[in-house]
């Protein structure tokens, strides 16, 4: 257990402690990156179809994708909106700057209360993009059943194609160039992004009867926060492909309820709307946050998103391994 954890995290620390490189570099590297993400989604559709029986059990994943999604859905706002109140309380009980979403207007009611959402276009094409995955599973699953020698290997090269992925990861986390010391001062962000860990967690151990799975993988699958293309991966790797399978379903289920709620839920209040949006809070929901907030509420989301990038392969590689 203590070599496989050291196996999976060392490509993402290396990638972490990589320096910066020239932009050209970068921005072929994060090319790189999305095609290696897409060649694993259809190696993971493909894997599916190794499992016996492996058409009923897809019945049984799409089941247990909803009850994890509501059930993440109910605690993780349960929470945020905790976190609604409490700095709500703060503000007129006039906290410190540090509680603020930026040095201006942050704490302002109308910052929180009356964002207005503006046209629907951005949030089509980002629903379009969350589909994309789910057409690559099935193109995999599709040459899986067409070529049983492909289904046979493809957790093998999948596990191959975990470690340039984390090492890819690392790097682009440092990329960022986001100071861990300056988002830890961001106490809303932290808090956000607690909350989230937390009722994840809660939302995990309460979906136990309903997965029929152990304490530790419950948790394991409540905790990719939305990033599907790293839960995936790694549960796969770790678990076995109907557990990659349901990771899968389950974070993109969260990106695209998360897409589909942001204008309502930036009504009730701003954490709740970025806090939901989980890891993707600094990538792929990161354009929606700025149309539906402002730039006042990007430090919220950068700070809440990069510290569940986090915790999000942390958690993905102990609590898979105390599941066995």
């Amino acid at each position: 257990m203590i070599l496989e954890l050291v196996l999976l995290l060392l490509p993402l620390l290396i990638g972490y402690g990589l320096p910066p490189l020239s932009r050209r570099i970068e921005t072929l590297l994060t090319h790189i990156l999305g095609m290696e993400i897409y060649l694993i989604l259809v190696l993971m559709g493909a894997s599916l179809t190794s499992l016996p029986h492996w058409m009923e059990q897809l019945q049984q994943l799409w089941w247990q994708t909803v009850v994890l999604a509501g059930l993440i859905l109910f605690f993780n706002l349960l929470g945020l909106w905790v976190v609604v109140k409490i700095v709500k309380r703060s503000s007129i009980s006039g906290a410190s700057s540090t509680m603020s979403f930026a040095s201006a207007s942050a704490n302002s009611d109308e910052t929180w209360d009356n964002a207005e959402p503006e046209a629907s276009a951005g949030v089509i094409c980002s629903l379009r993009s969350a589909l994309l995955p789910v057409l690559l599973v099935v193109m995999g699953i599709a040459l899986g059943e067409a070529c049983s020698p492909l289904s046979h290997a493809a957790s093998s090269m999948v596990t191959l194609l975990i470690y340039l992925l984390l090492l890819l990861i690392g790097h682009q986390l440092r990329d960022a160039n986001v100071s861990l010391k300056r988002l830890l001062m961001n106490r809303v962000g932290v808090s956000m992004a607690v909350a989230v860990i937390i009722s994840s967690a809660l939302a995990g151990i309460c979906s136990m009867p309903f997965l029929h799975m152990s304490l530790a993988a419950s948790v394991a699958l409540s905790s990719g926060f939305g990033w599907y293309s790293l839960s995936s991966v790694m549960l796969n790797n770790l678990l076995g492909p109907y557990y990659g399978g349901l990771a899968l379903c389950n974070d993109l289920a969260r990106e695209i309820i998360a897409i589909m709620l942001m204008p309502f839920l930036f009504k009730r209040g701003i954490p709740m709307a970025i806090g939901y949006c989980g890891a993707t809070a600094m990538d792929v929901t990161l354009p929606l946050i700025r149309r539906q907030g402002g730039i006042a509420v990007l430090p919220l989301a950068l700070c809440s998103g990069f510290l569940l990038s986090l915790a999000s392969p942390l958690m993905m590689v102990i609590l898979p391994m105390l599941a066995r």
